[in-house]
């Protein structure tokens, strides 16, 4: 504990290996890894119990302050892991609060594991990473000052499976500024979803600009199954999602809000599908649970007490 790099590494510069139940606390760097920089050589986290608590790097400010507790230049895995940041709105890094990899090279696998309290200066509040998968993960009360609350994810396809994931509390710091997008995930590459949970603060607080809880990057698709978004509200598009090319299945969407268009979703110039889903509760100007800029699809969904201050209480701007 209580370690301190005048560069990189707080607590451990490596190249590849194995990490069992480990615990690193209050370690800080000047630039990259409070805790941890690994280069080269894949990096595994495992055992049944393993914590990085008020890691980062010190002053959170500058483009080279990278990976409050991991920055990873390697594939890494990770099980059984607790990440907690300082809280209070205490910057923790510039990029990736929690964990930044670098480059396209190296995959994050993450299963059974939490992130919670994160803050950073510009993206990925928890995580800023280049694909890979999740499973079994919660992230609660992260914040970015640009781009995904929790999670930046910037080149291959991320993919959220197991069971059980939240995403709880998330958001862009002021939520009003065009750079504030993806209160919970934002994603320049193809993004598939399942069994996941995303709640909002149910607040006056804009949670984003664009998509309270995911924003998709334009060329790029979402997939969401068996997951719910609840509580999100935008100043200006896509109360939950803004997305693109999308398909939602057994998905619901409750009590989302947005300013502008799309209490529930904002489908920007791609086709998108909506089967077995539920839309409760969602208001916006125009288009109180979708606005679509081409064609949707919707099959057996349900649309119930959607609203629009403006027009089209349910679907605006596109033929479904």
């Amino acid at each position: 504990d209580d370690f301190y790099a005048n560069s990189r590494g707080g607590a451990i510069y490596m190249s590849g290996g194995t990490l069992t139940n480990i615990s690193i606390t209050n370690s800080q760097s000047q630039a990259w890894g409070g805790a941890i920089v690994n280069l080269t050589n894949p990096l595994i986290i495992n055992g049944t119990s393993n914590t990085f608590t008020n890691n980062y790097v010190l002053n959170g400010t500058a483009s080279s302050d990278l990976g409050g507790s991991i920055y990873n230049d390697a594939n890494l895995t990770i099980a059984n892991a607790a990440f907690t940041g300082r809280g209070s709105l205490q910057l923790d890094a510039y990029y990736g609060g929690a964990i930044y990899m670098k480059g396209t090279g190296g995959t994050l696998t993450i299963s059974d594991s939490t992130f919670e309290n994160y803050y950073v200066n510009s993206q990925g509040g928890a995580i800023y990473m280049n694909g890979g998968e999740l499973s079994g993960v919660s992230f609660s009360n992260c914040v970015s000052n640009a781009w995904g609350g929790a999670i930046y994810n910037h080149t291959n396809q991320l993919i959220i499976s197991g069971t059980g994931n939240t995403f709880s509390s998330n958001y862009t710091k002021t939520g009003t500024a065009t750079s504030d997008l993806g209160g919970s995930i934002k994603s320049a590459a193809n993004l598939t979803i399942s069994n996941t949970s995303f709640t909002g603060d149910n607040d006056a607080s804009s949670d984003a600009y664009r998509g309270g809880a995911i924003y998709m990057d334009s060329g790029k698709t979402l997939e969401v199954t068996d997951s719910s978004f609840t509580d999100f509200f935008t100043s200006n598009a896509g109360g939950a999602v803004y997305s693109r090319a999308a398909t939602f299945n057994r998905t619901t969407f409750s009590n989302n809000t947005s300013n502008s268009l799309g209490g529930a979703v904002r489908a920007d110039g791609a086709a998108t599908t909506y089967i077995n889903s539920t839309f409760s509760g969602n208001s916006a100007a125009t288009g109180g649970a979708i606005n679509a800029s081409t064609t949707c699809t919707v099959k057996s969904s349900t649309f119930y007490n959607n609203s629009a201050s403006s027009s089209a209480d349910t679907i605006a701007g596109a033929t479904c």
